[in-house]
């Protein structure tokens, strides 16, 4: 698979106080639009991707640390999954017009360390989750059910720090970044193994441990990175 065209908004700390998750989302007639969750404000944000500057579009009834976060095309609603007690990885719906938050239910996590670092949805609304785990052991890909509340482990990558992902409809596979060497991977969402390392590395300049996020815009081939400042 040929790597995308790299983005990213001119990181700022002062407009990214904790901004640890983001997702495009379509408005229509092909637009996007960039949000994030601000886990410091607990709020969610529209980006600007082109000054890197933040609005507020409503407060959130739950704290975003560490969260899946993505865009479900099936019903145009963003979802984010916090991780909670039990393995159980608690599962909100927001309406990225409004801001109108809905808790959807919660779903056990069969792999990892039992919280859902990253999502994302097919076309048809089904939901994959990776799950890394904790102490540099692999994570793993599962797929996830939010009507049953259950999750299967499809495979592992073999790679630790796997913090952000998402799925990509026009490549059928789930990239992840990797925190800790800066590398993307694309994982096989059928089993969860590499199919493609980035020959590069990325990095804001701080060195290894900066990147946080990855975002798949398949309607323009463009991937969106997040670094953790």
């Amino acid at each position: 698979p040929e790597p995308p065209h790299l983005a990213h908004a001119p990181p700022s700390r002062e407009d990214f106080p904790a901004l640890d998750r983001f997702s495009p989302w379509e408005s229509g007639g092909g637009s996007l639009i960039m949000f994030g969750l601000d886990a410091q404000n607990r709020r969610l944000v529209q980006i600007d991707m082109a000054s890197g500057t933040l609005t507020k579009v409503a407060d959130l009834p739950f704290e975003s640390g560490w969260s899946g976060f993505d865009y479900n095309p099936s019903d145009g609603f963003l979802y984010a999954a916090v991780g909670g007690a039990s393995r159980s990885n608690i599962f909100y719906k927001i309406d990225p017009r409004t801001g109108n938050t809905l808790l959807v239910g919660s779903v056990v996590s069969a792999g990892g360390d039992g919280s859902f670092e990253s999502i994302g949805f097919r076309n048809d609304g089904s939901l994959l989750a990776y799950d890394e785990h904790y102490d540099m052991f692999p994570g793993h890909l599962l797929s996830a059910d939010l009507v049953n509340g259950t999750s299967q482990i499809l495979g592992s990558s073999g790679t630790p720090s796997c913090l952000g992902g998402d799925y990509d409809a026009q490549r059928n596979t789930f990239w992840v970044s990797d925190e800790w060497n800066g590398k993307l991977y694309q994982l096989n969402p059928t089993n969860g193994s590499v199919v493609w390392t980035s020959p590069s590395t990325w990095y804001t300049g701080n060195g290894q441990g900066d990147m946080f996020d990855v975002r798949s815009e398949e309607h323009t081939s463009e991937l969106q990175t997040r670094q953790y400042l």
